[in-house]
């Protein structure tokens, strides 16, 4: 029997991870990008992603979290590459923070633990600030409760996306990058993919096109999917040996802005050879209503309230001094939930959507499951059920 041909669209997280998985179990793989990934356009960029296995986002993620590191760890130890760092995670809040929404969901402290519990994730709670007597570069308060999760840590998503795509190359992948396309459309039992160089013909499709997304769905579907410009920021640290990968976790860190209201932001310490904290919050209304115009960079204004507002007295040794910035792009749904569907009209194409900036910790495992389920069988790791158009 020959080999069914499957395209993937999009070759950022989701479709590295499915071309590479599909080109491990023997199909004959066409993959299509219009920029060369890993690339700056996307929502895979700006060096770290965090990874954690307690996903407060929902207990439907917490497999795919957990699979997609031990995918990473198998990848990263065979091919000696720096795909995963084991450094830790930490989830800081009190009890009126708690109540902050964080990619959806309120309670991110509370879900957070019970998911831990749920799924036996080793974890230990430090209360009243206890964090800062072991992670002294947090300046944690005395009313602050904090998660902290060992087995987790940082992912190096231009690695990881660069990796997969060799290894889908090397096992007989057909890559086809700086090639864009322009329409999809059923041909008798398969599906036709033009580009702006020729025609091709696939089996099945997973389109994973990030922020392009909405040109391959029906006009009534298209409103479901928000693209935001998102802002990376790194501020120098002048202790960041103290204040180095190797000694602090990543974190979430939950509070109340200035009016009181609840806000979060994210960050990670400073990596091998580096000397700036990299922290970063979800901004919704910075909405991207072109895709191929270039985000615009971050204002020197945009940085210091981002400074201001979240960084400034829960670190020790930081300063607003920035030493560089980076923008990326979420696709984002109405609940922040991921779509793993069926096209409503061709169901030879599958639409994968990643989940609203909590995604790229989930990818290689999700490209598992969507290579695995585009040869018709069950995934056997990650319910692709939770992910269809109904869970928007």
């Amino acid at each position: 029997m020959a080999h069914p041909v499957v395209a993937v669209v999009g070759l950022g997280a989701y479709g590295a991870a499915t071309a590479y998985q599909l080109a491990r179990r023997g199909a004959t793989v066409l993959g299509f990008d219009q920029f060369a990934p890993p690339h700056a356009f996307g929502s895979s960029t700006g060096e770290t992603r965090i990874t954690r296995f307690a996903v407060l986002e929902g207990e439907e993620y917490v497999q795919a979290a957990i699979r997609s590191v031990e995918i990473l760890s198998e990848l990263q130890e065979r091919r000696e590459e720096h795909l995963f760092l084991r450094n830790g995670f930490t989830l800081i809040a009190n009890d009126a923070a708690d109540n902050a929404i964080v990619h959806g969901e309120r309670g991110a402290l509370r879900r957070t633990i019970a998911l831990a519990q749920k799924f036996e994730i080793p974890h230990q709670i430090f209360e009243r600030g206890a964090l800062a007597k072991i992670f002294p570069g947090f300046a944690v308060r005395g009313d602050e409760t904090a998660y902290y999760e060992p087995g987790s840590g940082t992912l190096f998503p231009e690695a990881c996306i660069a990796a997969q795509l060799d290894e889908a190359r090397s096992l007989g992948a057909t890559l086809r990058t700086n090639e864009r396309v322009l329409a999809i459309e059923p041909s008798g039992q398969g599906v036709e993919i033009r580009t702006g160089e020729g025609s091709y013909r696939a089996d099945h499709i997973v389109v994973a096109a990030g922020a392009w997304v909405r040109q391959f769905i029906p006009e009534p579907m298209r409103a479901k999917f928000r693209i935001t410009r998102q802002v990376l920021y790194w501020f120098a640290h002048e202790n960041p040996t103290a204040f180095s990968s190797s000694n602090h976790p990543n974190f979430i860190w939950p509070h109340l802005d200035q009016n009181g209201a609840g806000t979060f932001f994210y960050g990670f310490p400073c990596q091998a050879n580096g000397d700036a904290v990299k922290i970063a919050t979800q901004s919704d209304d910075d909405i991207v209503t072109d895709p191929d115009r270039p985000s615009p960079p971050a204002s020197e204004a945009e940085a210091q309230q981002m400074f201001a507002v979240h960084a400034l007295g829960r670190f020790t040794d930081i300063t607003p001094r920035l030493r560089k910035s980076a923008t990326c792009r979420y696709t984002n749904t109405p609940k922040a939930k991921a779509l793993i569907a069926q096209h409503p009209d061709t169901p030879q194409v599958t639409i994968v959507s990643s989940c609203s900036g909590h995604g790229f910790k989930l990818s290689a495992a999700m490209g598992e499951a969507l290579a695995e389920r585009a040869l018709g069988q069950r995934p056997s790791r990650v319910d692709l059920d939770h992910f269809g158009w109904d869970a928007l």
